[in-house]
């Protein structure tokens, strides 16, 4: 590989590029030349050649070597070609029908086979010096090319399954089945290619004709009243135009369907590449298919005039030189494909003449649609052909139906009977119906329909192209979300990236330009471009390219124009120049791009960090790169996109593996923990496996540097305690932390200690002291310092929490109303902030205090609020919790079956989260359904296991209720009333402890209705005092009704 040296940058000369490698062979040479005069040989092996080269000239593929008896070719070099692999096919088997022809002249048996491969190469200069002005080809299509021939049959083509999948629905194949290749370390599937399908129709061949058709009404409506016109008999031409893969033949389809349900006949004239020099093919190819129609036995290799006469019975009178020359043009198309027309001594009747008068013969029989596609790749006969078949149907019913990547010329749109449709892309919500449609019974997980909907930016072939794509590599890959850039880069999209880069191929200079374009992006601008194309050396001049490229349908000038900025008009032509591009200038590229736009603040300032993080990565400037994805986690975190955010901190860490300097690698570790915990604790629950670990992980790190800060640290110590497996864990942890920050005089440390120290006494019940840690603590509260504080401390904000939490405490204490006036206070600032996890904490902590007094319509709303929550921000442990509070209030609703249902889904989710908290909640609210169902005895032992669980852990804070759900339980079970008082004695006991006034009434209040004659005086004389220290409101009331005799 040779480098051009006259650049700043070092620039590799060569490019990645899609290529079909062809190896033939004759098989038996060695014994043959043992067996034959030399000289003889020599005159086989020549005519071979000669053969082999007249049928890879026909398909415009390259002769790369001669070697002894055999040579090989590839397709799609030097100039890229999205036909590629269906020209070394049909080039592969011309080489079998021309060496049968070679055979007729010798003796000795000439044995040929042919082996093909599709697949992705680097194509360059040979080397330097003398091997300077030699091109090369590296990759595995050479080499399996010429294995794949070794197993093919004699007188066979052989192709790799890359090359299958681009040409199976152009030609018949046979399985050879697996075979194991020398040199390849996996079985290869091999497939012989047994002749061309027949078919004329684009759509019908390279499509997918059971798919619904998307998006067209009005295009389709459009086309539908032309047909109706032409059907009456005023001939019209519908010309629909677009770029390439937009549904052009596929709208052509459903047009010519229509059609043919009311009776008409079709003519397909189907252009191809491989024959724009080949004088009127696609017509000549569509009458022969009719007259074969007519008499499949019909002789193409001698047909006469009289035959052509008898066969197709047209209408009206025709001259016999009428015939003689559609005889002449009926011929093998070999005979035909010279453009020469018949001389004077021939057929008196012109080639253009004959053809346009059979059509018009053929189509005035009943009404027909004329399907001309792909007229872009037409010779110029047939174009004049086309021209006058225009005039000629004004007053038939004939319906002229084109196809083009091309605006129609002048001369089209002045007839009256003209029409021109240019497909746009579809819009996203039809891309992704065509892809799930696509998918069927596969289901492909969502955000890969999004992965590749954002790959093809509204172009159905694209679509299709992918999503096949993923569909034949099975379910497991589907859901693999880190295989499916390698997926869209694979061998397997030959036929795509043929496509695409046989197109940026045609652009000679600019196509460097449009290669240096990719590097910075999408969108770039002209600055930019032109700064990075000057330290290349490149003379290609950036304005005219520019204009080339938005001429191509490549790029388009962005709407805002202030900048003069582009933008490549499809992701996927952006990736397929980009992936032109050696490994080795990628990163030159984007090392030189990483330093103009970080030295220069004009040009950097439209790069986000993201971006400069890509660059940077691409570079190996791999430190560089991390801080750039911490700044934009960061950014992403503070605006509540935690999907996001968490994205770009999971690959930071995972590039710090490669960091060589270890103590560098840890300190950003340390910082990309700091922000990953809060975000993933907010995602999937604070007890979760993954915000354990990291939690975990930055605590040893701390312990790993003791030149650490500690205070700077203590977001992790923090993380550390929130995530502990259950409260006497916290309990511990929170001693080690105030171990290690002794001394500590950081007013942010301060706040956060309160912070866990009111979260730790409100789960053990503590009321009095999580009321008191509170106070303090909002009163060091900074918003503004707040704004990063809650993307380190729990995900959300202190004064939320502190606010919910207050709101808690004080309904367990009486202080019924209170509680919802600091609540509402809660939920105003977290409105306030916008923050996500802030947000979902205060409809977290309102749905509890909503279900803690009994208020079923408003938990089932809060319930669909998080739900709608939860599937925005891809929240697990909300989703959990909608589930649980949402079943809880269809099943007290009077629907205690599916509520129970669904209050069960949601702690299976919470449980593999494995986050304890609140679980005391949720097992005597599954509890209360279980009675509902009369299921006394299946709610008695779950409530048993709460409460063994709650007091293992500490988890205090609804331990009375529990008791008390058990107590209510075991009556209805008509047990042991010595049980159901001793449930509510401990019950009693364990509120008054906690100063929990509410939950002490409610557990007098179901003594005197549940056990009367147990009932003491003093039991009443406590439940008047407590009733008097509610505040008035519901809870009161609640409790007046209940108890007889009182007042309030």
């Amino acid at each position: 590989m040779t480098r051009d040296t006259s650049r700043d940058i070092d620039i590799e000369m060569g490019e990645r590029r899609q290529i079909t490698a062809l190896f033939y062979d004759m098989v038996g040479s060695t014994t043959m030349v043992n067996n034959m005069d030399i000289e003889d040989f020599r005159e086989i092996q020549q005519a071979v050649h000669q053969a082999a080269h007249r049928a890879l000239a026909a398909y415009d593929g390259h002769l790369d070597l001669l070697m002894g008896d055999g040579g090989s070719a590839y397709f799609g070099y030097p100039e890229p070609n999205e036909d590629a692999p269906f020209q070394a096919v049909s080039a592969g088997l011309a080489i079998l029908r021309e060496c049968t022809k070679v055979q007729e002249n010798f003796d000795e048996a000439i044995r040929i086979r042919v082996g093909i491969a599709t697949g992705t190469a680097v194509a360059g200069k040979a080397g330097s010096g003398a091997l300077a002005t030699r091109d090369e080809i590296v990759g595995i299509a050479p080499t399996l090319a010429a294995r794949i021939q070794g197993e093919a049959n004699v007188g066979t083509v052989a192709v790799s399954n890359a090359t299958y999948k681009a040409t199976r629905k152009l030609f018949h194949y046979e399985s050879l089945g697996a075979r194991e290749l020398k040199g390849f370390n996996e079985p290869h599937a091999l497939w012989q290619p047994l002749g061309r399908r027949k078919s004329n129709d684009r759509f019908e061949t390279l499509r997918n004709k059971s798919q619904p058709f998307l998006a067209r009404e009005s295009e389709f409506s459009h086309a539908e009243l032309r047909w109706k016109e032409a059907f009456s008999g005023k001939g019209q031409v519908l010309y629909l135009h677009g770029e390439p893969g937009i549904g052009k033949s596929r709208l052509c389809h459903q047009v010519v369907e229509l059609a043919r349900n009311d009776g008409a006949h079709v003519l397909d004239f189907q252009c191809e590449p491989a024959s724009q020099d080949t004088p009127y093919y696609p017509v000549v190819r569509s009458l022969r298919t009719v007259l074969q129609r007519h008499d499949p036995d019909f002789d193409f290799e001698a047909p006469s005039a009289d035959a052509i006469r008898a066969t197709l019975s047209l209408p009206g009178d025709h001259p016999a030189e009428f015939f003689e020359s559609m005889a002449f043009l009926m011929a093998p198309l070999s005979q035909t494909a010279q453009g020469v027309e018949p001389d004077k001594t021939g057929p008196a009747h012109s080639a253009v003449e004959t053809l346009v008068d059979a059509v018009m013969a053929i189509a005035s029989a009943k009404p027909c649609v004329m399907k001309i596609e792909d007229l872009h790749w037409a010779d110029s006969q047939t174009l004049e052909i086309v021209a006058q078949l225009r005039a000629r149907i004004r007053s038939s019913p004939v319906y002229v139906i084109v196809t083009s990547r091309n605006p129609p010329e002048r001369e089209w749109k002045d007839a009256e009977n003209f029409s021109a449709l240019q497909l746009a892309r579809l819009n996203s919500d039809s891309i992704v119906e065509l892809i799930q449609n696509l998918a069927g019974a596969s289901h492909l997980p969502s955000r890969l329909v999004e992965a590749i909907t954002a790959r093809c930016d509204g172009v159905p072939l694209f679509a299709e192209e992918l999503t096949r794509f993923v569909l034949d590599r099975g379910a497991d890959d589907a859901l693999d979300e880190k295989l499916w850039e390698k997926l869209f880069e694979s061998d397997e999209t030959a036929s795509l990236q043929d496509l695409l880069a046989t197109r940026l191929g045609a652009l000679g200079s600019a196509k460097f330009v449009a290669q240096a374009a990719s590097v910075i992006g999408r969108s770039f601008n002209v600055l930019t471009l032109v700064a990075l194309l000057s330290t290349t050396g490149t003379s290609a001049s950036a304005e005219e390219s520019l204009q080339q490229l938005v001429a191509g349908g490549f790029i388009e000038q962005q709407a805002s124009d202030i900048e003069h900025s582009y933008r490549f008009r499809h992701m996927l032509v952006q990736q397929a120049a980009y992936s032109g591009l050696l490994r080795s200038n990628k990163r030159t590229l984007h090392s030189a791009l990483y330093k103009i736009v970080t030295q220069n603040d004009e040009l950097g300032k439209t790069f986000t960090s993201a971006e400069l993080a890509l660059h940077a990565e691409h570079a190996q400037m791999r430190e560089e790169a991390i801080r750039h994805y911490i700044d934009a986690a960061r950014s992403a975190s503070s605006q509540s996109a935690l999907k996001e955010a968490r994205a770009l901190l999971v690959h930071a860490r995972q590039l710090t593996v490669k960091l060589r300097d270890k103590t560098a690698a840890d300190t950003l570790e340390l910082e990309i923990v700091k922000l990953l915990g809060p975000v993933v604790a907010t995602m999937d629950g604070t007890g979760s496996e993954e915000a354990s670990k990291l939690y975990q992980r930055g605590v040893e790190l701390l312990h790993e540097h003791p030149e650490t800060d500690r205070s700077a640290g203590f977001p992790l110590y923090w993380g550390w305690w929130f995530t502990a497996p259950d409260f006497q864990a916290q309990r511990e942890r929170a001693e080690l932390i105030l171990a290690d920050l002794a001394g500590s005089n950081n007013q942010e440390v301060e706040l956060q200690a309160l912070h866990c120290r009111w979260a730790t006494a409100f789960n053990t019940g503590q009321h009095t002291d999580c009321m008191e840690a509170i106070s303090k603590g909002l009163e060091l509260y900074n918003e503004d310092e707040a704004l990063d504080h809650r993307t380190r401390y729990g995900g959300h904000d202190a004064r939320v929490c502190g606010l919910g939490e207050k709101a808690l405490s004080s309904w367990f204490m009486g202080q019924t109303e209170t509680a919802v006036r600091y609540l509402d206070e809660a939920e105003r600032w977290a409105r306030h902030i916008d923050h996500v996890g802030s947000n979902c904490h205060a409809l977290d902590i309102a749905i509890m205090l909503h279900r803690y007094r009994g208020e079923i319509d408003q938990v089932a709303l809060l319930a669909r609020r998080m739900r709608e929550a939860a599937d925005e921000h891809d929240l697990k442990s909300l989703e959990a919790k909608s589930l649980i509070f949402g079943g809880w209030a269809n099943g007290m609703a009077g629907d205690p079956f599916h509520g129970r249902e669904s209050l069960a889904q949601g702690l299976a989710i919470q449980q593999e989260i494995g986050t304890e908290e609140d679980f005391p909640v949720y097992l005597e609210m599954a509890a209360e359904l279980d009675g509902q169902l009369g299921q006394q005895e299946k709610g008695i032992r779950l409530v048993s296991s709460a409460i063994e669980r709650a007091e293992a852990a500490g988890h205090a804070f609804w331990l009375a209720e529990l008791y008390r759900r058990r107590a209510r339980l075991t009556s209805a079970s008509g047990s042991n009333e010595t049980e159901v008082d001793a449930d509510l004695s401990r019950a009693e006991d364990i509120a008054r402890q906690q100063n929990a006034s509410v939950l002490a009434l409610r557990t007098l209040t179901d003594r005197i209705m549940l056990l009367p004659e147990r009932t003491t005086g003093e039991h009443r004389s406590d439940a008047a005092s407590f009733l008097k220290q509610l505040e008035a409101g519901r809870e009161r009331d609640r409790a007046l009704a209940l108890l007889p005799g009182s007042r309030g």
